[in-house]
C-alpha cells in the first residue's frame, strides 16, 4: 500500500492504515506456502514513518533485519532526491537490506554505494514512447561506455532488447 500523499489522499486512508495493510498482506502471503520468494516492503515517507512500519513488521513477528532483501515503497517519484539518500543510507544503517524499485541514473547515482539491488524500466522508457531508436547507436553503446551521457535523448533504447538493456547498464556504471 504506497503512502505517497496523493495516494493517500485517493484512499481516503491515512499512513497508519496502509502501513498496516502493507504488513497485513505480506504476512498473508506467506501463509500459502507457495514456495515463491515474497518480498516485504517498508512503506512510508518520511524516515520516521518508514521505521514505524519496520515496527510493524516485528510485532507481526517478522525479523527484516539480517539480509532479508526488504523492499523500500513510495521513493521511485522521489529517488534522485537529498530526502529519499538520506533515508535510504538511514534504513540501511539500522540493518535493512534493501531494494530500490523505479531507479533511474540520478537515484541510482545517490544510492548504489547502499542499495543491495534495485530496478528500473528507465532503460525502456524511449523506446515505449516512442518506437525503434537507433539500433547502432545503442550497438556502440554497449560497446564503448564512455559516449554515454546521462539524459541523451539519443541513447534511448529500443524496447525489451538486449542492446537497450546493455547500453543502459553502461549509463548506470557511468552514473555511479
Amino acid at each position: 500500500w504506497m503512502c505517497e500523499p496523493t495516494v493517500l489522499a485517493r484512499t481516503g486512508l491515512d499512513m497508519a492504515e496502509h502501513q498496516r495493510r502493507t504488513v497485513e498482506s505480506y504476512t498473508e502471503l506467506r501463509t500459502l506456502n507457495t514456495g515463491l520468494p515474497f518480498v516485504p516492503v517498508l512503506q512510508g515517507f518520511t524516515l520516521d514513518d518508514y521505521r514505524r512500519c519496520a515496527d510493524l513488521y516485528e510485532a507481526a513477528g517478522h525479523d527484516l533485519r539480517g539480509g532479508l532483501l526488504v523492499g523500500i515503497g513510495s521513493v521511485c517519484r522521489r529517488q534522485h532526491t537529498a530526502d529519499a539518500e538520506r533515508i535510504i543510507r538511514a534504513l540501511t544503517a539500522d540493518g535493512f537490506s534493501l531494494h530500490g524499485f523505479g531507479f533511474k541514473l540520478d537515484g541510482l547515482a545517490r544510492c548504489r554505494s547502499v542499495l543491495a539491488s534495485a530496478d528500473s524500466l528507465a532503460w525502456s522508457y524511449g523506446a515505449r514512447k516512442r518506437g525503434r531508436a537507433d539500433q547502432p547507436r545503442l550497438a556502440a553503446l554497449a560497446a564503448n561506455p564512455s559516449l554515454f551521457e546521462a539524459g541523451d535523448a539519443k541513447a534511448e533504447p529500443d524496447q525489451n532488447s538486449t542492446a537497450a538493456a546493455l547500453a543502459w547498464l553502461a549509463g548506470v556504471r557511468v552514473a555511479a
